[in-house]
């Protein structure tokens, strides 16, 4: 009896016609909602990511970075230390317009991306006589690779990254860019929906911010322009960011995280948060130095600089001894008379801990062109 009412109640077996229908309706769906966020990106970048993003495709096009007849083209390669402390036309200048120089630095990204990066530009563009390499041995987390390494990559950059880091967020981030874009695409539909709200409402959700800013930095920031730029109208600040980027060929100064009033103080408590110093070892040293090799590219390392109060506090680390051999395995490899050493320089320069701001970048902009000029003539 009771076998018999179990054998009635079977479940029909799924139907495959169905069951296809609704795996497609969903994949659409993934589709589009990446494809909505992807667009929205574009809208609503913030700073460091749009760097990356803008400099990414001037590689891929032609007519991005013209060569001038008679000029030494000049790439700058390295973090985001490099992206707001050269200005290349003021490198230009000191160089007697004898160069046209670009600020290829990518933000927070190792000389793997780089090395990816010099490979579309070289399929692009003429080969430039000089790049400028950033020796960034302890200003790099492998931590923050995940978040801006997919920006502007192609399929296959990201598959050697993820087998050779053995990181798998690479490629879900790079498949599903609402992984990457969350963030800044929740801060922008944010703030439009506060903008209806009462204005208490909206002075409560301000405050909160401000708090939030305040708790994670301890010296007096720019906050107004910070809540700004990424909750009130950050498709705004995307767009005349990409303008300032463009109009000063990559050199950007990251006024998003800058203190008020453009200098830190004197005295400076740094959070408690601090990153350690990093260990992180570049995956794709010789392939890059290789590369520039085979295009008779001259490479010249150089060091970035430092908050001179950064030089008890954080742990610092020699050049790797990799990239001191490089000079020795390479022809085309050269150190400035500095490299060696790290660049101090006093918190009245920087921006922000990181960060130059227009004085410090002029600073190291007319040191770096000093020596370059120096060793340019040694190089002919």
């Amino acid at each position: 009896m009771n076998s018999s009412i179990s054998s009635s109640k079977q479940v029909a077996p799924a139907n495959p016609s169905e069951t296809l229908k609704s795996f497609a309706v969903a994949l659409i769906l993934i589709i589009a909602s990446q494809l909505i966020f992807v667009h929205l990106s574009e809208i609503v970048q913030e700073g460091s990511k749009q760097t990356v993003w803008l400099k990414r495709d001037w590689a891929k096009q032609n007519t991005s970075v013209a060569s001038v007849p008679k000029k030494d083209t000049v790439l700058f390669f390295g973090s985001s230390k490099v992206a707001a402390g050269i200005i290349p036309k003021l490198f230009d200048e000191l160089n007697e317009n004898t160069t046209y120089s670009f600020n290829f630095a990518l933000p927070a990204l190792p000389l793997s991306s780089h090395y990816f990066m010099l490979k579309d530009y070289l399929k692009h563009h003429e080969t430039p006589r000089y790049i400028l390499v950033a020796i960034d041995s302890d200003d790099f987390h492998e931590s923050l690779l995940p978040s801006y390494a997919p920006i502007g990559a192609s399929l296959q950059e990201i598959i050697q990254l993820a087998y050779r880091l053995q990181n798998g967020d690479l490629l879900l981030n790079f498949l599903f860019p609402s992984r990457l874009f969350w963030r800044e695409i929740f801060a922008y539909l944010f703030g439009k929906i506060a903008l209806i709200l009462p204005d208490s409402i909206q002075h409560g959700i301000k405050k909160l911010v401000y708090q939030y800013f305040q708790n994670i930095q301890t010296f007096s920031h720019n906050w107004d322009y910070a809540y700004q730029s990424f909750f009130v109208s950050p498709e705004k600040n995307t767009e005349e960011r990409r303008k300032f980027i463009e109009n000063s060929k990559g050199y950007y100064d990251f006024p998003e995280q800058k203190v008020f009033g453009g200098k830190l103080p004197e005295h400076l408590n740094l959070p408690e948060h601090q990153m350690p110093a990093s260990h992180y070892v570049e995956q794709f040293l010789n392939p890059f130095f290789e590369l520039c090799e085979q295009h008779h590219i001259k490479v010249i390392l150089i060091t970035p600089y430092f908050l001179k109060t950064h030089e008890t506090s954080l742990e610092s680390t020699p050049i790797p001894l990799a990239w001191q051999e490089l000079e020795h395995h390479y022809s085309n490899v050269y150190f400035l008379p500095t490299s060696h050493a790290k660049k101090w320089y006093d918190s009245k320069y920087f921006s922000d801990p990181a960060h130059a701001n227009q004085e410090g970048a002029e600073k190291f902009t007319r040191e770096t062109a000093e020596e370059f000029k120096t060793l340019r003539v040694k190089t002919v």
